[in-house]
């Protein structure tokens, strides 16, 4: 069967449904009579229409009259535990269990000998997009991978089909030292899991029922583990990820200090900030109240960089800062991609948050309308607390030469920004910038081919040599490769114009000169 399917094979679907293949083969009578297809039937009887017969023939028996589907191959995957896929991963090819281990490409280790038989030396581990369904494969209580790999520090889960948070709590339970741990686009469910397996089932890991029945008795977090160790979380792009989800797992990770929660729809921050927080990443989300923002975070003392990219974020209005605990201790703050169009939102933020350091504000409609060698010294000028702007250094001769250009900028200005009179003050009244014409100028030049004028012929020396070349090969019906042009100075001397990409008019052809066109005789 394609893809290794088999009778028996445990799948799983895009949206994480697990199932069982009980049927591999043909279909008599389908659109596609010649296609090979996979009866499925899946743990969630919901999630299927069929009782195993399709159009009027049966192929499997389900236990439910939905629980059964038809499925092509391309629409499911072998479903793995994290402890399988680590074996698939990292162990070589053709042998199910042996004691050379390869990680990466770069090196080979031992497998330890003793007791647990554990690959000691394997931290870094990557499972992305493996179609990993859960912890264990084996029953209730095994300890797989705490067996196999015990000190794994970091784990990339993005892209699986987990769908359980009490799989989760089991991978955290089991790696006490990991300290990083990516999630991002797993359907998982709203915490905790509403419903158990469906009868038939293999039944649920002893974690889930501690979180159901700490969930029962009003406390969700008082009976179930906490991990000491994880730094890292990253929850980006989960479907239905809520709050009471986040500050679920958050309540059992009270170390964590960076947090990732990059396109989940938020509209509003309800998170119950951790005290060692120091990073907060909510790009792509749909929020548009700064204050709202300011105000939920107000309470993390150790929070230094806030990242908002891509959020719907128009302008930043005025805040009294006093009526919070403390400003924000805010160092970065990055706002690229949001919708800031106005020189006061920036300018409030920086009062606002008067620890700010960095600024990243790429990409935003206030720039739109400047040119991009104008944009950073604009961004510099207006924002003098700054250090570093859009992930890069102001050095102090680049925000003296940008400060000073803003002042001239709006010199004789009746009317110059607050940030002009504030610069005036600290570098004096200077000269307007000069009106420099970069242009190349209009010269009656004319061309002649092989000493013959070309009178109807009009040069544009503002082209790069060769595509100058291009211009007179049409004019002339030939191949431009065999053109040589020369520049004749109408005050005596010819000299070869060569190169392919300087410009015409850098050759300082004048008013009067000529330009001579031969062709190379092929030979």
């Amino acid at each position: 069967m394609q893809q290794g399917f088999q009778i028996g094979s445990r799948v799983v679907d895009e949206e994480g449904y697990l199932g069982t293949v009980r049927y591999c083969g043909r279909i008599e009578d389908s659109p596609a009579p010649s296609a090979l297809w996979l009866g499925v039937e899946w743990d969630d009887s919901s999630r299927g229409k069929y009782d195993g017969a399709i159009y009027g023939k049966r192929y499997f028996q389900c236990r439910s009259p939905t629980s059964g589907s038809f499925m092509k191959p391309s629409k499911v995957r072998t479903a793995l535990s994290l402890s399988t896929a680590v074996l698939r991963r990292y162990t070589m090819d053709g042998q199910e269990r042996p004691h050379l281990l390869r990680v990466g490409c770069a090196y080979m280790v031992h497998r330890e000998r003793g007791n647990s038989g554990a690959f000691l030396h394997l931290h870094n581990v990557d499972l992305s997009e493996e179609g990993i369904t859960g912890a264990s494969e084996g029953p209730c209580g095994r300890r797989e991978i705490a067996d196999l790999c015990p000190n794994i520090t970091q784990l990339n889960l993005s892209g699986n089909v987990l769908r359980k948070w009490a799989d989760v709590l089991e991978i955290l339970d089991q790696l006490p030292q990991l300290s990083l741990l990516n999630l991002s686009r797993n359907p998982l469910q709203a915490w905790p899991d509403p419903q158990t397996e469906t009868a038939g089932a293999e039944a649920p890991p002893p974690l889930e029922e501690e979180q159901k029945k700490a969930h029962d008795s009003g406390s969700q977090h008082c009976d179930l583990p906490r991990h000491r160790a994880l730094a890292t979380l990253i929850l980006n792009d989960i479907p239905g990820l809520g709050w009471p989800t986040v500050n679920s797992l958050v309540a059992l990770t009270p170390s964590v200090a960076e947090l990732r929660l990059a396109g989940n729809g938020f509209t509003e921050v309800q998170l119950r900030v951790p005290s060692r927080l120091t990073s907060l990443d909510l790009s792509g989300n749909m929020l548009q109240s700064w204050e709202k923002i300011v105000r939920a975070i107000a309470s993390a003392a150790a929070l230094r960089c806030l990242i908002l990219c891509g959020n719907p974020l128009e302008t930043i209005p005025e805040l009294d800062v006093a009526s919070l605990k403390s400003p924000p201790p805010l160092q970065i703050l990055s706002l690229d991609q949001t919708q800031i169009s106005d020189w006061g939102s920036l300018e409030r933020v920086c009062r606002q948050l008067p620890s700010l350091a960095e600024l990243n504000v790429a990409d935003v409609p206030l720039l739109a309308g400047c040119e991009p060698e104008q944009r950073r010294n604009l961004l510099i000028a207006h924002l003098p607390q700054l250090s570093r702007l859009n992930r890069s250094p102001i050095l102090p001769k680049e925000r003296q030469g940008a400060e000073r250009w803003f002042v001239r900028l709006h010199c004789g200005d009746p009317n110059p920004p607050e940030a002009c009179v504030l610069l005036r003050q600290k570098h004096g009244d200077l000269q307007p910038l000069a009106d420099v014409d970069l242009d190349p100028p209009d010269s009656r030049v004319t061309v002649l081919f092989e000493d013959k004028l070309l009178e109807d012929y009009s040069p544009d020396l503002s082209l790069a040599v060769q595509e100058f070349k291009g211009c007179i090969a049409d004019y002339l019906s030939c191949d431009s490769s065999n053109i040589q042009l020369f520049h004749k100075r109408c005050y005596g001397g010819v000299v070869p114009i060569v190169g392919t990409r300087r410009k015409m008019h850098s050759y300082r052809i004048l008013d009067g000169d000529q330009i001579l066109v031969f062709l190379e005789r092929p030979k």
